[in-house]
């Protein structure tokens, strides 16, 4: 692992609307093969819960063909209450939006 990703992934909190909500910002790489479908459907599930809206995910089509292959096929098994994918030509970070 290049020594830019050893210090894993970040969580970023920022009170917005007066602190009345907080923006959660998750940064970072991970491992490339997708944890197990229950505990993906899990995951989506509370933070669509936590957030009362479908999490939105990209991902970056200018990708690997076989990296966007494994979680497109990874994230079908996400209902599309708890995870909406849009595919990107883009290489931006969550830094760059």
């Amino acid at each position: 692992m290049p020594a830019s990703m050893a210090n894993g992934i970040t969580a970023r909190l920022r009170a917005t609307h007066g602190g009345a909500f907080t923006e959660l910002t998750l940064c970072g790489p991970i491992v490339s093969a997708p944890p197990p479908a229950r505990a993906l459907r899990r995951l989506f599930s509370q933070l669509a819960f936590w957030s009362g809206y479908p999490v939105h995910v990209v991902l970056s089509v200018d990708a690997a063909a076989g990296w966007l292959e494994v979680w497109s096929d990874a994230l079908a098994v996400v209902p599309e209450r708890h995870a909406r994918v849009e595919f990107r030509l883009s290489d931006r970070t969550c830094d760059e939006r």
